[in-house]
């Protein structure tokens, strides 16, 4: 996790890199819980040495871009909040044996002043043991 925070706005990138090290194919979640005030900039999943952008659309144009890509045979993805207010992002991946993926999910929010003090609030739950953990 890296934050930067200046003239009261926070801007934090989550980078999550993993290794499939089962003999099978392995469902993986990427879980980032937000702040009531955080909007999501960016997400990029990358697998297999390809990048993978995200593009934020209205509904149903994302909905029929994904059904195109799926009836013309091309790997596609769609992400989608249960309701407008969710304070929760998740993308699920199905993982071959040994492949390595890496999920970076950006998001920025203004902080609020309270008491005279700036509060930032990170949300760390990876739901799993993490060996190699670095907040800046």
């Amino acid at each position: 996790m890296n934050t930067k925070i200046s003239n009261r706005f926070a801007n934090t990138k989550v980078v999550w890199k993993l290794r499939n090290i089962e003999k099978q194919a392995k469902m993986v979640n990427f879980k980032v819980v937000l702040t009531e005030t955080a909007f999501i900039t960016e997400f990029v999943m990358e697998i297999k040495e390809k990048s993978y952008k995200s593009y934020i659309k209205e509904k149903d144009v994302a909905k029929n871009i994904y059904n195109e890509a799926l009836a013309r045979g091309q790997s596609a993805g769609l992400v989608e909040a249960k309701t407008r207010d969710s304070k929760e992002f998740t993308v699920s991946v199905n993982m071959e044996p040994e492949l390595v993926a890496m999920f970076s999910l950006t998001y920025e929010e203004m902080l609020e002043r309270v008491h005279d003090q700036y509060e930032l609030v990170l949300n760390i739950c990876p739901g799993q043991i993490v060996q190699n953990l670095d907040i800046e």
